[in-house]
C-alpha cells in the first residue's frame, strides 16, 4: 500500500506539474484575448477641387460633395440659370454664402477641425429645388 502511495503522489505531482504547464499557454492566450480591440471604419475622399452640375430636376449632380481644406468648388450652370444660397455657414475662406452663374467658383475650402455640413438652397430657372449639402472637415487624412 505504500508503494502505491508514492506513485500516487509521483502521477500526482507529474500530472500537475504537467496540467499547468500545458495550461500556462491558455492562460496567457485567454488573459491576451480579453483585450478589447475597437473597430474604425473610415470612408475616403479624393482631395481634390469639386466640380457641380446644376440641374433642374434633381438639383445637383452630384448631390452632395465633400470640400477637403484648401479645395474649390465650381457651379456649371449646364445652359440654365442658378442660384446658390448657403443658410447659415460657408465652407469656404471668404465666407462667400452666394453663388450664380456670374459668380460660379469657390475660394478654398475652410480647414474644419471636425466634420461639419453646410446646408444651401439652389434656385434652378426660378424653381426652388430641394437640395442637399457640402460636408468639410473631419481630420481627413493624405
Amino acid at each position: 500500500m505504500h508503494f502505491s502511495r508514492i506513485k500516487h503522489d509521483r502521477f500526482t505531482r507529474f500530472a500537475l506539474g504537467s496540467g499547468l504547464f500545458l495550461a500556462l499557454p491558455f492562460l496567457f492566450g485567454a488573459a491576451q484575448e480579453q483585450k478589447s480591440y475597437e473597430q474604425h471604419e473610415f470612408v475616403r475622399f479624393a482631395c481634390q477641387n469639386v466640380t457641380v452640375k446644376v440641374d433642374p430636376k434633381f438639383g445637383t449632380d452630384p448631390k452632395a460633395v465633400y470640400l477637403c481644406a484648401g479645395t474649390t468648388l465650381t457651379w456649371v450652370a449646364n445652359g440654365h440659370k442658378f442660384i446658390v444660397i448657403f443658410r447659415k455657414n460657408s465652407p469656404f475662406i471668404n465666407n462667400q454664402k452666394v453663388f450664380d452663374n456670374n459668380n460660379y467658383q469657390s475660394k478654398p475650402a475652410k480647414n474644419d477641425v471636425v466634420l461639419t455640413v453646410y446646408n444651401y438652397d439652389i434656385i434652378v430657372d426660378g424653381e426652388p429645388i430641394e437640395d442637399p449639402q457640402v460636408v468639410g472637415g473631419g481630420g481627413h487624412g493624405p
